[in-house]
């Protein structure tokens, strides 16, 4: 192409000069779109939330309700058949080992006293008498033994008698409070009757139900606190006993706490708390997934960054996070979100570290 006017000598040198500055043109252009291929390439991985696993103190807290009240609640039952000629106490009245309570008698303890003093006082004239005869050589030394035997055998009846009569004043069989008196001044009972019961106040202690998968938190007595539930102090736990009880349902245990050295009023609402502090690893609920009972999680390695997966054992659950018992160590990388989403030997891009 020429201009008018334009020699043809100029015209070839202007078409050469352009079809050079197209050639070049044409050059950094392609020059270009490769520079812009590598950028595309590496934007192109798809970026993900990574989460450092580092050390955390875990606190551990559980807490069961209960009530103090005695353990042991032993029953007082009449000894003999007749009438309580004697009450000495009243319902819910405190009392001390061997305090009396109730005194009770009957025709037939009444009756055979009176017989047996009268044999008694009539053998012991008669062994008297025998004595006599044999002080004037008017009887043997065989009579004499003879009453002598006898009168035994009535003392020997007599005692036997005074003690069904000692038994028969009941007394309390342990320090505490007198319960469910069933009995007033004139009552007639049977030998065998339950009369009261008495709460042992050396029996102070808790009952509680739990699941059975918390009864191993009652094996750590270091961790344990047996506290009013006012707040107004702690109480010493002597014992615990767990054990299973055909009347709970299934899956739950019965457990006693026996208190120590407590001589305080009851019942009284207390709590039983489980306090527990240690160092553990705790990953976001997120990152941790699950194939039938097997728990995993996608670390994330090297430089360029590059998904593997890496099996884990899980313990304590938290509201934050789930704790790491086996499979990480502190430093480690994980996927914050969506492990499944992302292959092993995956390369990725990471936004971000750290955990909130």
């Amino acid at each position: 192409m020429s201009m008018p006017g334009e020699s043809r000598e100029n015209s070839i040198h202007r078409n050469h000069v352009f079809v050079a500055f197209l050639t070049l043109f044409a050059g950094l252009s392609l020059i270009g779109c490769q520079g812009d291929d590598t950028s595309s390439g590496a934007t192109s991985l798809p970026e993900v939330a990574v989460v450092e696993v580092r050390p955390v103190v875990i606190e551990t807290r559980r807490n069961w309700a209960g009530t103090l009240q005695p353990m042991q609640v032993l029953a007082v039952s009449a000894s003999e058949s007749g009438e309580i000629v004697e009450l000495l106490i009243d319902d819910g009245e405190p009392v001390e080992r061997g305090q009396p309570l109730a005194r009770i008698d009957g025709p037939e303890l009444s009756a055979r006293r009176q017989v047996l003093r009268q044999r008694r006082d009539t053998v012991a004239e008669d062994l008297e008498r025998w004595k006599r005869l044999a002080a004037v050589d008017a009887a043997g030394a065989g009579e004499v033994e003879a009453a002598r035997l006898r009168l035994l055998e009535v003392e020997e009846t007599l005692a036997e008698l005074e003690e069904r009569e000692k038994a028969a004043e009941l007394r309390a069989p342990a320090t505490g409070r007198v319960v469910g008196l069933d009995v007033a001044t004139g009552s007639r009972v049977e030998r065998g009757d339950v009369l009261m019961r008495v709460e042992s106040v050396d029996s102070l202690g808790v009952r509680l139900v739990l699941p059975a998968a918390e009864a191993a938190y009652l094996e750590h007595s270091d961790r344990l606190r047996l506290e009013e539930r006012t707040g107004n102090g702690e109480l010493t736990v002597a014992r615990i006993v767990t054990y299973r009880a055909d009347e709970l349902p299934r899956g739950f245990v019965a457990a006693d706490l026996r208190v120590e050295g407590e001589r305080v009023a009851w019942p009284r609402d207390v709590v039983l708390r489980y306090v527990d502090e240690d160092e553990g690893l705790v990953v976001p609920w997120t990152a941790v997934a699950r194939d039938d009972d097997h728990h995993w999680v996608a670390r994330v390695v090297g430089d360029p960054a590059e998904i593997e997966r890496v099996e884990v054992s899980t313990g304590r659950g938290r509201a934050d996070g789930i704790e790491i018992v086996e499979g990480l160590t502190a430093g480690d990388r994980i996927l914050r979100h969506e492990p499944r989403a992302h292959q092993a030997g995956q390369r990725v891009r990471v936004r971000s570290t750290g955990q909130d």
